[in-house]
């Protein structure tokens, strides 16, 4: 058995705490960005890598860099068979360098908006471009469904998902809590 983190963190400094405060602010939580850790030996055999949809692109992470300006405030192991390994590295590789989309950012939060008003779930995102770009908590989605194909609701956007529904995710579904 295999086994990668879904985390959530907050920029430490730098013009995204101004966004980052105003999302956690909103969602009532102390995170504002989802990233995916994967332990040494999965990527590189030098140290753990993340992936992550930030500053621009998707892209990986080294552990010492993404360290250095965000902190990390919770972690989800997440437990994946041999036969998942390659689905979740293809997945990673093939949306690596794909621009980090501010306008599914902004869609995103529209979506939230929307459903603490009407109470509505399953908002889709006006914003969404498919799969053109990416922000941070639909990468982690994805990467879920890859894990287990029904860990997100029938239904549910994972452009639309804020990175609270996406830790929210992982506790209803019973992913041990590390960090």
């Amino acid at each position: 058995m295999f086994s990668f983190i879904i985390g959530a963190s907050r920029p430490k400094h730098g013009p995204a705490v101004l966004t980052a405060g105003a999302m956690m602010a909103f969602e009532k939580c102390d995170y504002s960005h989802i990233q995916i850790y994967f332990p040494q030996g999965w990527v590189t055999d030098d140290c753990g890598v993340y992936f992550e949809a930030r500053n621009g692109q998707v892209n990986w992470c080294n552990e010492n860099t993404f360290l250095e300006t965000m902190e990390p405030v919770r972690g989800y192991l997440v437990r994946c068979s041999e036969a998942q390994i390659q689905d979740i590295l293809d997945f990673c590789w093939s949306n690596c360098g794909k621009d980090y989309s501010h306008k599914e950012l902004f869609g995103a939060m529209y979506c939230a908006i929307a459903e603490r008003i009407t109470g509505k779930e399953n908002i889709k995102n006006p914003l969404g471009d498919g799969l053109q770009s990416e922000i941070c908590s639909g990468i982690g989605a994805r990467l879920l469904r890859i894990v287990d194909a029904d860990v997100l609701k029938f239904g549910h956007d994972p452009q639309s998902l804020s990175p609270k529904d996406v830790v929210e995710i992982c506790e209803q579904h019973g992913f041990e809590r590390i960090l």
